[in-house]
């Protein structure tokens, strides 16, 4: 059965205590209540006017993003039948707390309504009715925040339920028409245990920066994920916000005095380590905040299409072309990296030429070799040193605009083949992301050069 439109509109209020997404404070509450008459829908702004199918869309989408997710963990039939059960728990919470708000939204909607007519009035006038209406949205944040920690403790059922790979999966799912690559390929499920999302990266970041660096902008990275906890958990006092941060100093400490095979065997938990503070266990206005569980697996979408899987999963042929298919992929991308080698080739050689006059260069042919030699391979880290070799002796001879292509290609291939998030720019913890900015801004072609043959230079200490 299709969700209505008023059950879509409820489903949109109560979706903040759900999936820890939006808080419902007294204004958001005052604003739906106010606009709404007879049908539980929001009046849309004028000027934001959307079309009535909107809702339709919406959950077409969910329903899409739901099974492309489901399509890459492969659950069990056990598994499946679990999830079941928890997400029908969840919408039993959820259908109560919808009930429980129809049952006083009559009362509410006066409430809220004297308050504002109040407002009209002279100052003092509104005393009375703003009591009343923090009343009510008390008790509402009260009863959104107990079914929020119920659907916690069924979130971590639900976890419990999912094997170490497919909790990594779904943390690190985002909700999309067409899924990447990795979902088709059920490898993916046994590859993704040691995939830890940014957590994992930013270990790996630590782990793997050169001492000058480190000692230039390790305490900002610390910072910066100390600020992105307190983010995502809430505002800490100060003696909690250096707490953190010294605790987040211990465990870099740690992961930086071990060695290349004692950080990979223990990478898993040292990442881990750096959540000092969960965020999906945190407390929100009192309560508990859920996560990605229960915000895909957990969710009225969930509760529908579940039990239609559990039926298509059985009909559907097994998974064993998937590995085929991916391998044809690699194929295919392997021909990628190829014919784009040869493009950076020819620019290469049109590079070479506008310069060779100069005779600083060697001959064309020792010059292009190592290039060549790492194209034929289709191994990118040799490509990288192959390709900023040859662009080093292009720029010691001159500079411009031709090679300041060639130098921004070099850093992101740079970036793509240490698997570090180098260029992330919320992190940022080598100031690499904000230099590529100014550098590809910059007007000077030699200046250009320069800054990105630097960047490009500093980030290539992170390969190993």
């Amino acid at each position: 059965m299709k969700r209505s439109s008023s059950e879509s509109a409820l489903r949109f209020m109560f979706r903040s205590a759900f999936c820890g997404f939006v808080s419902f404070n007294l204004f958001s509450s005052l604003f739906f209540l106010i606009l709404t008459a007879g049908m539980f829908i929001v009046l849309p702004d004028p000027a934001t006017a959307k079309p009535a199918y909107d809702d339709e869309l919406i959950e077409i989408r969910e329903d899409i993003s739901l099974l492309n997710l489901l399509r890459g963990l492969y659950l069990s039939p056990t598994q499946i039948d679990g999830l079941i059960d928890m997400a029908n728990k969840a919408k039993s919470l959820r259908d109560n707390g919808k009930a429980q708000f129809q049952g006083v939204r009559a009362d509410m909607v006066k409430s809220f309504a004297n308050l504002r007519d109040s407002l009209f009035l002279s100052p003092g006038n509104e005393k009375k009715a703003q009591d009343a209406a923090s009343a009510f949205d008390k008790n509402q944040k009260d009863g959104v925040g107990k079914i929020q920690d119920g659907i916690a403790l069924l979130e971590e059922a639900a976890t419990g339920i999912l094997s170490s790979a497919q909790q990594a999966i779904v943390e690190n799912f985002k909700p999309c028409l067409i899924p990447p690559k990795d979902l088709r390929n059920p490898v993916r499920v046994g590859q993704a245990a040691g995939e830890l999302g940014i957590l994992g990266k930013v270990a790996d970041l630590i782990h793997a920066a050169p001492n000058d660096l480190w000692r230039v902008h390790g305490e900002s990275l610390l910072n910066k994920i100390t600020s992105h906890m307190e983010q995502e958990s809430g505002e800490m006092n100060s003696v909690m916000r250096d707490d953190t941060r010294k605790r987040l100093g211990v465990i870099a400490g740690e992961i930086r005095g071990l060695s290349d095979v004692d950080f990979t065997l223990r990478r898993e938990k040292l990442a881990q380590e750096l959540q000092l503070i969960n965020p999906q266990k945190a407390l929100h206005h009192g309560h508990r905040k859920t996560g990605p569980v229960a915000q895909f697996l957990l969710s009225d979408t969930a509760a529908e299409l579940l039990p239609r899987w559990k039926k298509a999963i059985a009909a559907l042929p097994k998974a064993a072309s998937a590995i085929e298919d991916d391998a044809a992929d690699d194929m295919a991308v392997d021909a990628d990296i190829r014919k784009k080698g040869e493009q950076a080739i020819k620019s290469l050689t049109n590079m070479y030429n506008a310069r060779r006059k100069t005779g600083r260069l060697p001959e064309v042919k020792a010059f292009l070799a190592p290039v060549h030699k790492s194209v034929d391979s289709g191994n990118l880290r040799e490509m990288v040193v192959a390709f900023t070799g040859a662009a080093e002796k292009l720029t010691s001879v001159s500079t411009g605009i031709d090679l300041t292509r060639i130098w921004k290609q070099i850093v992101r291939l740079t970036n793509r083949v240490s698997e570090l998030p180098l260029l992330n720019r919320e992190y940022d913890p080598f100031g690499f992301a904000a230099d590529f900015e100014i550098a590809q801004n910059e007007t000077d072609p030699d200046k250009a050069c320069h800054h990105l043959q630097s960047i490009a230079q500093n980030m290539q200490k992170f390969l190993r």
